[in-house]
């Protein structure tokens, strides 16, 4: 063979090997974003859940101050009968 003309078998890289180890890296990559988008979803819906039990926690503080005022109100009416 002549020194001038190349051969490409020499300089192409092995793409067979080369995509044994880079699919197993890929996998691993694409599984890590996945767990971390799980992660922050999880964290969102805890957040979110979190907010609705202090709503609903002073919506039944205010429910319970309404009853006990009714409650009173009622017990002036009977003292007044």
């Amino acid at each position: 063979m002549n020194k001038n003309n190349l051969d490409i078998e020499d300089y192409s890289p092995d793409f067979h090997t080369n995509s044994h180890s880079i699919i197993p890296a890929v996998i691993s990559s694409l599984m890590n974003q996945l767990a971390e988008a799980l992660s922050v979803m999880a964290e969102v819906i805890s957040i979110e859940e979190a907010q609705q039990e202090q709503s609903d926690a002073k919506e039944n503080d205010y429910m319970q101050n309404q009853l006990d005022y009714l409650k009173s109100e009622i017990e002036k009416l009977k003292k007044a009968n």
